[in-house]
C-alpha cells in the first residue's frame, strides 16, 4: 500500500520499522531477541522482493527507515535500510559505533 501510494504525485511516503526493545514485548509474544531480529530481517527482505515486481508496484521501492539504539540496530539500517532512526543515543556512542 505504501508503495502505491508513493506512486501519486501528491504523496511521499516512507516506511518505518523496529524491532521492539522492551523486555515485556518479547515476553508476551513468547519471542527472543535473536528471534525477533531474524524475523524482521526475513520480513524486510519479503517486502523487498515484493517491491521488485513492477507488475505489483509501479513505483518501486520507498524509503524504509530502521529504528533502533544499539550496535545491531545500526547494522540492520546499513543493510536493510536507507535511513536510521536512533533513540536516545549519546554523541560518544554514535562515535564509537561509526568508527568500529
Amino acid at each position: 500500500m505504501a508503495a502505491n501510494a508513493s506512486d501519486e504525485q501528491w504523496v511521499t511516503a516512507g516506511l518505518g520499522v523496529g524491532v521492539g526493545w522492551a523486555r515485556q514485548e518479547f515476553q508476551r509474544t513468547r519471542s527472543s531477541v535473536p528471534a525477533a531480529w531474524d524475523a524482521d530481517r526475513r520480513s524486510l527482505q519479503a517486502v523487498r522482493t515484493a517491491w521488485d515486481n513492477d507488475e505489483d508496484y509501479r513505483s518501486g521501492r520507498i524509503p524504509i527507515w530502521v529504528g533502533g539504539n544499539s550496535d545491531a540496530g545500526l547494522r540492520r539500517a546499513v543493510r536493510l535500510g536507507e535511513a536510521w532512526h536512533p533513540l536516545r543515543f549519546t554523541l560518544a556512542w554514535l562515535r564509537e559505533a561509526l568508527a568500529g
